[in-house]
C-alpha cells in the first residue's frame, strides 16, 4: 500500500463526505460537528484544544483518519489524568502538551481509528509513537475507543485504562409500560409514583427535532446549560454559537426536549441520535 501520512492544522482541509465515509455514522464523529467546534472557537487556538487531525491517503483516497488534537489541558476529556500531570510537574517534566484522539467534550465511546482497513489502522497507532519521539511530546491518548480499536492499541504495546459507563439497552419493549413491567413491584411503584408528582405539578415535556427548534428554543436550552455549569463553578466549554450551527448542519441528527409549566420552559435536554442510539 502506497500510503501518505500527513497532520492538518483543522478538519476543514478534509472533505466532508471523504471523512464521513470512514465513520459509522454516529453524529459526534461527522465532519459537520467537528468542523463546527472549529468554526465557533470551541476547539483552538487559545481554548486547549489545538486540532491536529492525522490523514491517511492512498493514490488520492483517504483510507485513514484520527480525530487527533494536541492538549495544553486535561479539561473536557472526562478521563481524569491530573495526576499523571502532577506526577510530571514533580519531577521538573513537562506533561502538556500531550496528544489526544477524542471527540471534544464527548464522553461516548465508538470509533477512534477510523479506517476500514487494519493495517492503515496499525500505521495511525505507529504513527501517533513516532509524534510523542520527534517532539518530545509525554504522552498521548484514545479516549473511549471501541473495543476493537482497544484490541489494536494494545496489541502495539499500548496501555489500556478501564472504565465503567451506565447505558439503557431497548431489549425490545413495546412501550414504556412494557419496560416497567421487567421490574421490580417497588421500582415500578417509586416510578409511577415520580410521574404522577410531576403531572400533578402541571409539568410537559415537548419534543423538537432539529428543523422545529426556533432561536428562543436554542436561547432558553442555552441558558440551562450555561447554568448547570455555573452551579458547579465551572464555565460552559460549548457556545451559543455552536448549538445554532449543529442545529442547521445536524437537523436531522438533534432532538431538543424541553419542559413546561404553566406554559413556561423550565428545563431542558440536548440530544443526538442516529439509526440505532440516543446520545
Amino acid at each position: 500500500m502506497a500510503s501518505e501520512i500527513s497532520f492538518l492544522n483543522g478538519i476543514a482541509a478534509i472533505d466532508p463526505k471523504a471523512w464521513d465515509a470512514l465513520g459509522d455514522g454516529a453524529p459526534m464523529l461527522s465532519h459537520a460537528f467537528l468542523s463546527a467546534l472549529e468554526d465557533t472557537q470551541c476547539v483552538g487556538k487559545g481554548t486547549g484544544w489545538q486540532p491536529y487531525p492525522m490523514v491517511v491517503y492512498d493514490h488520492g483516497e483517504l483510507v485513514g483518519a484520527l480525530p487527533l488534537y494536541l492538549k495544553s489541558h486535561s479539561y473536557g476529556e472526562y478521563v481524569f489524568d491530573w495526576a499523571w500531570a502532577n506526577a510530571y510537574e514533580q519531577n521538573g517534566l513537562a506533561y502538556y502538551p500531550k496528544l489526544l484522539v477524542a471527540i471534544p467534550f464527548t464522553p461516548i465511546t465508538g470509533l477512534r481509528l477510523l479506517s476500514r482497513d487494519i493495517q492503515v489502522q496499525q500505521m495511525m497507532v505507529s504513527a501517533l509513537t513516532q509524534q510523542i519521539q520527534q517532539h518530545g511530546l509525554s504522552s498521548a491518548h484514545v479516549l473511549f475507543p471501541e473495543s476493537r480499536h482497544s484490541d489494536v492499541l494494545t496489541a502495539a504495546g499500548w496501555l489500556e485504562r478501564n472504565g465503567v459507563q451506565f447505558r439503557w439497552e431497548n431489549e425490545g419493549f413495546k412501550d414504556f409500560e412494557d419496560f416497567l413491567s421487567r421490574l421490580s413491584h417497588d421500582k415500578r411503584k417509586k416510578i409511577h409514583q415520580e410521574r404522577k408528582k410531576v403531572n400533578a405539578a402541571g409539568v410537559t415535556c415537548h419534543y423538537l427535532l432539529g428543523a422545529e427548534i426556533t432561536s428562543k428554543d436554542w436561547d432558553f436550552f442555552y441558558q440551562c446549560y450555561q447554568n448547570t455549569y455555573l452551579e458547579h463553578r465551572s464555565t460552559p466549554y460549548l457556545t451559543k454559537d455552536f448549538f445554532y450551527l449543529i442545529g442547521e448542519r445536524l437537523a436531522d441528527n438533534i432532538l431538543l426536549v424541553i419542559a413546561k409549566q404553566n406554559d413556561q420552559p423550565i428545563a431542558a435536554a440536548f440530544n443526538l441520535f442516529d439509526a440505532n442510539t440516543m446520545y
